[in-house]
């Protein structure tokens, strides 16, 4: 598009250059009388009208090349857009290898669920969690295992569609919330007290039954990457929580 450009620059010069040629040559042959005066006025006239319509057809072809160069440019960036969309949605939908951060086989409920904690706080950005089971006999939720948690209250049982972790439970989703109610959860640490960003709520079901729910805080925005990989977490440890829960 460029070269272009100057292409129709150099026309334009040339033809200019030639026009004053021309005229300059048709002056000398009417000084010698070699051809009338009013000839010589017709002639330049008529070059004159030439150049001008052949200077505003050149000027029309730029404009349609420049529009032309925009459309192209335009088309340009909505591919350079599509392509650095492509490339995000390819990182989301990479998956988080999940096999790490299952824990071992144990013969104990709180065992398992503090592995299945310790072994998420990092690849989730956990700064405080808790892994809640419930208890067939009652029907209700209890704390099974805590991470970072700084309390001399072991965290209140609940049944299903009482408390925040309840909710998740009664709508068997998981839930991110990021407007955090006020005192609802300090996390501690060598800064002093602050208010997590987001609190999200994983329910752990076999089925369509909910058998846990973990509970945990962080100061990082969830990506959709780890929702899917924590849904895939629910799935693989609901089978050996159920398991465990019936010895």
């Amino acid at each position: 598009m460029k070269n272009m450009d100057r292409i129709l620059k150099m026309i334009l010069v040339t033809i200019f250059i030639l026009f004053l040629f021309t005229v300059l040559m048709l002056f000398i042959e009417a000084n010698s009388a070699a051809i009338s005066g009013s000839l010589s006025l017709w002639i330049i006239l008529a070059l004159l009208l030439g150049t001008a319509i052949f200077s505003f057809a050149l000027f029309t072809m730029k404009l349609k090349i420049n529009e032309l160069d925009r459309i192209f440019q335009a088309e340009k960036e909505i591919e350079k857009n599509e392509n650095t969309a492509d490339v995000i949605e390819k990182e989301i939908e990479k998956e988080i290898d999940i096999e790490p951060l299952l824990p071992s086989e144990s013969t104990k409920i709180d065992q398992y669920t503090d592995e299945v904690l310790q072994k998420m706080a990092e690849t989730f950005n956990i700064v405080q969690g808790i892994f809640y089971t419930k208890q067939s006999k009652k029907d209700n939720f209890e704390c099974a295992a805590t991470y970072a948690y700084f309390s001399d209250q072991k965290p209140e049982p609940f049944k299903s569609g009482e408390t925040l972790p309840g909710q998740s439970v009664k709508n068997k989703t998981l839930v991110v919330l990021n407007n955090v109610p006020d005192n609802y959860m300090t996390i501690v640490s060598g800064l002093g007290k602050s208010a997590p960003k987001q609190l999200v709520f994983v329910p752990i079901k076999q089925q369509d039954e909910v058998v846990g729910v973990i509970e945990y805080a962080t100061f990082e925005t969830i990506t959709e990457r780890q929702q899917k990989a924590l849904e895939a977490i629910s799935k693989k440890i609901a089978d050996a929580i159920v398991k465990l829960l019936k010895k």
